[in-house]
């Protein structure tokens, strides 16, 4: 009888970097670089990294996954490790907007993913903020729910195309959700995970940024609040994937 294959595995981690000050974008990335080599990590999921494209495409040993040409400017992206074979990656449009308190049209956020290995799907959201921060129900502006609804949406369509296009390929959706592991409801992301068959992962000491997972284990489930350190005030949460 052959050998049973040991189950692959790949080390991943979702950051929101949160920083605003130019004069920094090249310390962040030059950080980030040292961060992602401490902990051998094969992928990031990021989020508000527009304008920070060139600085982190200087990251030696990691790609990065971004689309600058969609209406958010590429706000959601991935670093992927050069030894980690990987697509080109795919940006998933939110056909949303709300308007700022000084009344700027601001996009929702793509979602973005990208192939890894051939086994493992991975996928960046950041929702809305102020939905759903306390409470299972929609509550704010309009539009602003509207926008989440339709990431929510947008997350299943996309879970149910992996599963149904690529069979046998595990999916981790990570990110910043702006709720927590228990909001439910339609549009919530408990509701995205019933539909797309996925298992919620709550994260002690990161309460919105957090994975989901289907066709694969999560283990290892870090919170480093170092980031302060590097400008944000979300923690990055590190997690070690393994097929099933």
């Amino acid at each position: 009888m052959p050998e049973r294959r040991a189950p692959r595995v790949l080390r991943g981690a979702t950051f929101n970097i949160l920083r605003r000050d130019p004069e920094g974008r090249q310390a962040l990335a030059n950080q980030l670089k040292r961060y992602c080599e401490a902990h051998h990590l094969d992928f990031v999921l990021l989020q508000e990294i527009a304008g920070h494209h060139a600085a982190l495409r200087t990251i030696e040993g990691y790609d990065l996954i971004a689309f600058p040409a969609t209406p958010d400017r590429g706000d959601n992206g991935i670093l992927v490790r050069h030894a980690v074979p990987h697509g080109p990656g795919m940006s998933i449009a939110v056909k949303s907007y709300w308007f700022t308190r000084k009344g700027k049209r601001f996009p929702a956020r793509s979602i973005v993913s990208v192939g890894l290995s051939d086994w493992l799907r991975v996928t960046t959201v950041h929702a809305p903020v102020q939905v759903l921060n306390h409470s299972s129900r929609f509550r704010g502006a309009a539009r602003r729910i509207t926008a989440y609804r339709r990431t929510a949406a947008a997350l299943v369509k996309h879970a149910r195309r992996v599963a149904n296009r690529t069979p046998g390929v595990a999916l981790v959706i990570a990110g910043d959700w702006n709720a927590g592991t228990a909001a439910y409801g339609v549009g919530t992301p408990s509701w995205v995970a019933r539909k797309a068959g996925m298992k919620k992962h709550r994260v002690v000491g990161a309460r919105i940024d957090w994975p989901m997972s289907r066709g694969c284990h999560l283990d290892d489930i870090e919170v480093d609040r170092t980031p302060h350190n590097l400008g944000s005030d979300h923690p990055i949460v590190r997690f070690t994937v393994t097929e099933d």
